[in-house]
């Protein structure tokens, strides 16, 4: 029921909404300067090799109702000059609003695996990629049947051939439910999560990498009440910061372990840099950092 109340409200939404004009230049404003010299600062010291993958992992706070996100006509730009400066391959992005996908394809050169789909149906968790780099062989997608809002509690993935070195790379970016104490809805995610990676496993002789937002910590010396889902995660897939030949948090008081979203590996590859953006600056944009890891297949 509830996943039939959503469908019916996304798409009473888009008649709306996609007759609206954007003209997203005229928001541009001198707000994220930091975030700018933050960002060309990035795009030198982590410049990306032409033989390695990047892929981006995101959750940029929808501004959508029952969201906390300010208007995302007043975080473009942070957003925008990150993604420019940092030139991912593949972007998993999390709660991605109309307004946002709209900026997105307005000002930048990425596209969204499911195309038109993804703004008429309001989809929050998805991937884009950027087609000068590589192309979209298939793609598909899981809505989980236990928990929460059927445009975020998803699977979305992609296989893609690496236009440079002809290899093949399948790509999965999901959001799961926040994890309280009798929360069992994360859990669940997790095991249907694993089903389908292994279901790709079996279709795709490529590596794997799962990306998103998981709402679960490491666990630490300070306990967390999601670090089980990590701990099911991890039995069955590699946490590529644990495997990464250079790992880096921008601001050295941040550590890996602090954040809940992850990018896992099921297969064989070279993780050559595993790196949080963790400058506060960035918590302008979100409530969540960026992370990205340059894999070489």
């Amino acid at each position: 029921m509830g996943k039939l109340f959503f469908k019916a409200l996304s798409l009473l939404c888009a008649v709306s909404i996609l007759v609206i004009p954007f003209d997203t230049s005229a928001y541009y404003s001198n707000e994220y300067d930091e975030i700018r010299a933050i960002c060309s600062a990035i795009s030198g010291a982590y410049k990306k090799s032409d033989d390695t993958l990047r892929i981006l992992s995101y959750n940029i706070l929808s501004d959508g109702i029952g969201f906390e996100g300010a208007p995302s006509s007043q975080r473009q730009d942070g957003l925008i000059c990150t993604l420019t400066a940092l030139s991912p391959d593949i972007l998993c992005l999390q709660e991605v609003s109309r307004s946002w996908l709209t900026i997105i394809k307005n000002n930048t050169p990425f596209t969204s695996v499911e195309g038109i789909k993804t703004e008429i149906a309001g989809l929050m968790t998805t991937i884009f990629y950027d087609e000068e780099t590589v192309e979209l062989k298939e793609w598909g997608n899981e809505v989980y049947n236990t928990g929460g809002d059927y445009r975020m509690r998803r699977a979305v993935w992609g296989l893609f051939e690496i236009k440079s070195t002809g290899k093949l790379v399948c790509v999965v970016s999901t959001h799961f439910n926040i994890t309280k104490a009798t929360d069992t809805y994360s859990s669940a995610q997790a095991m249907e999560l694993l089903s389908i990676v292994e279901g790709l496993s079996n279709k795709f002789t490529c590596p794997i990498f799962v990306a998103g937002d998981f709402n679960a910590k490491k666990r630490t010396s300070v306990t967390y009440p999601s670090s089980s889902i990590y701990e099911i995660l991890s039995a069955h897939l590699t946490d590529t910061d644990l495997i990464a030949e250079m790992i880096s948090t921008c601001d050295k008081g941040t550590k890996p372990s602090s954040t809940v979203d992850h990018i896992f590996l099921k297969g064989k590859a070279e993780i050559k840099r595993y790196v949080v953006l963790s400058n506060k600056e960035f918590l302008n944009i979100s409530d969540h950092y960026p992370i990205f890891i340059d894999a070489e297949m």
